[in-house]
């Protein structure tokens, strides 16, 4: 299991301040975020080394109106397109091996049918382009309040098959599937290995182990279909003590003798 921490989870200064404080609260690694990237590749780079920790992904910032792929007018889609591309070269500048996106937030702006048709094909189109660039598309499932356009994984996942690209992959978010009353369980051993991703993040955005979710169960669910990708903190900001604690109770769970659930 590789644990990460989302950059802005951290009350810092400075990247290179970050990336200590994740380093040392246990975390692996660290999941940038995509608007900034570009501005702090260096300063980003150099933290990376000093520090040991790895680049899981990077949050790609897509998705609102004006950087979304199924935005209402060509010309946005085209505009979204060129940003999508920047975020994949700024993921790959860092070693990131996944750039997280959104579809779209809120409500969409075509027809569900005329969306999901467009999205495919445009997802088809960045999938060919970046096929020598060691980054996977990861599309994010959220809940309603936040996306009306996706919220079922089970939705992201036939999305990603009609594209059928090793590239485009999809994840699960077990906030999200709360807010939502999904079974959690059932929903990662459908999915299987078109997860690329696992954000973990308690009810209330709470760190793992301070809300009300079961995260005995998804992770033996998880380690059922032999999941060994990321597992990102997406949470409220925390301090170092508390970020330190949650990682030690995921630790051990995963460190629990497989339990299978069947």
């Amino acid at each position: 299991m590789l644990l990460t921490c989302k950059e802005n989870m951290i009350r810092a200064a400075h990247v290179s301040e970050a990336c200590a404080i994740i380093k040392e609260a246990g975390f692996d690694g660290i999941d940038f975020m995509g608007g900034t990237m570009k501005q702090q590749l260096a300063e980003a780079r150099q933290a990376l080394r000093d520090t040991g920790l790895a680049t899981s992904a990077v949050y790609g910032q897509l998705g609102q109106a004006g950087s979304s792929l199924i935005d209402q007018t060509a010309w946005e889609r085209a505009r979204a397109l060129d940003l999508f591309k920047e975020r994949i070269e700024a993921a790959a500048e860092v070693g990131a091996g996944q750039l997280i996106f959104v579809p779209r937030f809120g409500i969409p702006s075509l027809r569900a049918e005329a969306a999901e048709w467009i999205l495919v094909t445009m997802l088809e189109e960045l999938g060919e382009w970046a096929a020598d660039i060691p980054v996977t598309l990861v599309m994010e499932p959220l809940n309603r309040n936040e996306s009306q356009f996706l919220y079922d994984p089970l939705h992201a996942l036939r999305i990603t098959e009609a594209v059928d690209r090793s590239n485009v992959k999809t994840m699960v978010d077990t906030y999200h599937m709360d807010v939502e009353g999904q079974d959690m369980s059932a929903l990662i051993r459908e999915l299987d290995d078109a997860i690329a991703v696992v954000h973990a993040s308690d009810t209330e955005r709470k760190l793992p182990g301070l809300g009300e979710i079961d995260f005995r169960t998804v992770v033996q669910a998880l380690k059922s279909i032999g999941y060994n990708g990321p597992v990102g903190f997406e949470c409220k900001e925390a301090d170092a003590a508390d970020l330190k604690a949650s990682v030690s109770y995921l630790r051990k769970l995963w460190a629990e003798p497989d339990c299978r659930i069947l």
